[in-house]
């Protein structure tokens, strides 16, 4: 038996290690999205089916709820945009991009159909049959009675229609502002044309949708709503207020006694904040009532359960509602993109973890930014909740409660919940605190440094540096801050601080301390570890993400951050794992940036966030090493790297490698460790003067981690300047 891996990687600067693969984590220890509140993922449809609602959107995103405030994603294996989901025959459907996806329970997908000349808009069932509709089949629909088994049937369609709805005894379907009518969705004709007409729009977002009452059928497109009895005599029902060309209705739901209708509204005065708004009519159709509105970009995926209507949309907005009428913000209170609603810090509490952030401006009438916790008691589900404080950059658990830090002040807390803000003696903005030896310690910009005993009454620190300090830790035996220009400053008894010694200039985010070493992360992939608590040096390690945090579980590190040029969205998060502080193993994953990170469990970790980020892992996967992590070789003289894994295993393992510049240093595609082996050696051809990096990836069975050395190729005649395998400035 052999472990290989499922595919080849490509090299990429936009990974964590020069040259380095974006490899997937191990499917043994997944870092799981554990934040009750949709990622800022837009959202395109909804359903609701055994158990709750199903919800699509952008890059393959699925998510499931119980009770629409608490959703948990599902993995479809696919990345592609989806439009449209239902459920019917005892199976869910959900469609998009080239592609038609099936599930029995909703946990599970798989591909039921494939075309990437199609997309598929919107699936439903009736007439004991589903129906999918879309564009790119020349005026054809799907067809299927059990949900697994599809056949492409041509009808008289055009070729773009956008959604499909059954009406109790026969299909609607429309293609813009042209509705057609099915009795079996195979044998199709042509109703009417909806007066508004179809009209052009200047956003992405555009969407032409039905729905039906239960009496009337409610069509939505541009920046009016029409509803009709039968599809042929069309009324106006209600109009957006906003400014045309960049207002539109984006979403309709059939309820049991109406419908509910999203869109947006923008003028050219209001184009970077548009409005979304819900409409609501209870007697079926006749009058509608605008039930809510906020600075967001509209809620296309709309479904409900009897006594639940949710509304879902773009970067991830969600409301609920029990009738249609009040609605309700779960979680941290914000709908709208633009509040940064994330996660900066997180601390174990007496019985479990706390993560402590906030939005951004939200809402002229509303919520003008404020703080959001993140909480989990015992191996309890997380629970997200707004609280009445500013948003916060740290926060610490010691004593008889919480203390947070922002923005020149200071907070405590006895639950996370209810919060009292003190006054610090400081101007500056305070960046992080922490708990050891009965006090508290905060840090922040300009050197700022206080100290509290219970976090509500704080005393000024004489730091020693004006450099702004951007983490502070307890280390069991001192406090450490770092910050920008490499700055590192220690204490024993938080009145005398003094430089811990360090050759980096790099701005330093995170620092955490293990048994034996401490670490220290930041800027371009710096990563600085000391095992004399003084003197502190650079392990050579091919990282460039900027790393923000750092942490230690009592077996590991791991540090977070995300890859350089690609900012804060999905898929840019990085995770480097260490055993010793030195060898370092990158796990690349699927999440917004990461700013802080926490051990749990003895073998897991906890990561928080942009973006609402806070994901999970149970564990790591398996960790490698190249040494020396310095090779220094000569022209024409055969070297070798020696490949060690933190595992021993009973089967032969296969390892990718790949050298950065073949023409310097060359290295075999892969090399087997053979069963029972903890190491292999790695030949190396020395060809041209110069340097490459040698990066070995595992297999994806094994989470698919990636680690590299520096091999250093001088002329032939020269002794090599020193040997590698140590930690060097």
């Amino acid at each position: 038996m052999r472990v290989r891996a499922l595919a080849r990687f490509c090299v990429s600067s936009a990974v964590v290690l020069a040259a380095a693969p974006a490899a997937a984590v191990d499917v043994e220890c997944p870092w799981r999205w554990v934040n009750p509140m949709p990622p800022r993922t837009t959202l395109f449809g909804a359903a609701d089916g055994p158990g709750g609602f199903m919800a699509v959107g952008a890059d393959g995103l699925i998510l499931m709820s119980s009770d629409g405030e608490r959703w948990q994603r599902r993995d479809p294996g696919v990345s592609a945009d989806l439009y449209g989901v239902h459920f019917a025959s005892q199976h869910w459907v959900a469609v998009g991009e080239g592609m038609l996806l099936t599930s029995r329970y909703g946990d599970a997908w798989s591909v039921a159909f494939s075309d990437p000349a199609v997309t598929l808009n919107d699936v439903d069932f009736g007439a004991s049959r589903f129906v999918a509709v879309g564009s790119g089949m020349g005026g054809d629909v799907l067809l299927s009675s059990n949900g697994t088994a599809w056949s492409r049937v041509a009808t008289a369609l055009p070729d773009d229609v956008q959604s499909v709805v059954w009406a109790g005894d026969v299909f609607f379907a429309c293609s813009g502002d042209e509705v057609y009518r099915s009795a079996d969705g195979e044998s199709w004709s042509f109703v009417a044309a909806v007066p508004a007409g179809a009209k052009d729009h200047l956003f992405e977002l555009e969407r032409y949708d039905l729905a039906w009452t239960g009496s009337r059928l409610v069509w939505s497109g541009g920046p009016e709503a029409w509803v009709s009895p039968d599809g042929e005599r069309w009324t106006l029902a209600a109009t957006v207020d906003g400014c045309e060309p960049f207002s539109r209705f984006v979403g309709a739901l059939g309820t049991p006694s109406g419908a509910v209708l999203s869109g947006f509204g923008a003028c050219p005065s209001t184009l970077l904040v548009p409005e979304a708004q819900l409409y609501t009519s209870t007697d079926g159709g006749s009058t509608w009532t605008m039930t809510w509105r906020d600075f967001a970009g509209g809620f296309p995926a709309l479904a409900r359960v009897p006594g639940t209507i949710v509304a879902l949309g773009d970067g991830g907005d969600l409301l609920t509602s029990a009738n249609g009428i009040d609605w309700v913000e779960p979680g941290s209170g914000c709908t709208s993109e633009a509040c940064a609603d994330g996660f900066a810090d997180l601390t174990a509490t007496e019985d479990g973890m706390l993560a402590a952030g906030g939005v951004g401006l939200c809402d002229e009438g509303k919520r003008l930014g404020g703080g959001t916790v993140a909480e989990t008691h015992g191996g309890s589900p997380w629970s997200v909740a707004a609280v009445d404080i500013d948003r916060m950059r740290g926060v610490a658990f010691g004593g008889a409660g919480l203390a947070a830090v922002g923005d020149a002040w200071a907070a405590s807390s006895a639950d996370g919940h209810e919060w009292e803000v003190h006054d610090v003696p400081t101007v500056w903005p305070l960046n992080s605190v922490a708990w050891g030896n009965g006090t508290f310690v905060a840090v922040g910009d300009e050197g700022a440094l206080l100290t509290s005993s219970d976090g509500s009454l704080w005393f000024d620190q004489w730091s020693t540096t004006s450099a702004d300090l951007e983490r502070v830790a307890w280390d069991g035996d001192r406090f450490v801050a770092v910050g920008e220009d490499g700055t590192i400053l220690a204490s024993t008894d938080t009145t005398n601080w003094y430089l811990d010694l360090t050759s980096s200039e790099a701005h330093l985010y995170g620092v955490a301390a293990g048994d034996e070493v401490a670490v220290a992360v930041g800027s371009g992939g710096t990563i600085l570890a000391t095992n004399d608590r003084h003197y502190w040096f650079a392990p050579i390690t091919g990282a460039t993400a900027e790393l923000r945090g750092v942490a230690y579980n009592g077996r590991h590190f791991a540090a977070v951050g995300f890859s350089p040029g690609l900012g804060p969205g999905s898929g840019a998060a990085v995770v480097l794992v260490s055993p010793d502080g030195a060898h370092w193993t990158s796990f690349p994953i699927d999440a917004p940036a990461l700013l802080s990170v926490a051990g749990h469990g003895g073998t897991g970790f906890i990561a928080v966030g942009e973006n609402r980020a806070l994901l999970e892992a149970s564990c790591v996967g398996t960790l490698a090493a190249l040494d020396p992590q310095l090779r220094a070789a000569r022209v024409g003289v055969p070297t070798e790297l020696v490949l060690r894994l933190e595992q021993v295993f009973e089967v032969d393992v296969d390892v990718e490698l790949v050298s950065s510049n073949p023409a310097v240093a060359s290295v075999p595609a892969e090399v087997t460790l053979p069963r029972g082996s903890a190491g292999v050696a790695v030949p190396v051809e020395a060809r041209a003067i110069g340097r490459a990096w040698v990066t070995a990836t595992l297999p994806n069975g094994l989470g698919a981690g990636s680690t590299a050395a520096l091999v250093e190729v001088g002329p032939s005649t020269v002794t090599p300047r020193r040997p590698g395998g140590r930690l060097v400035p």
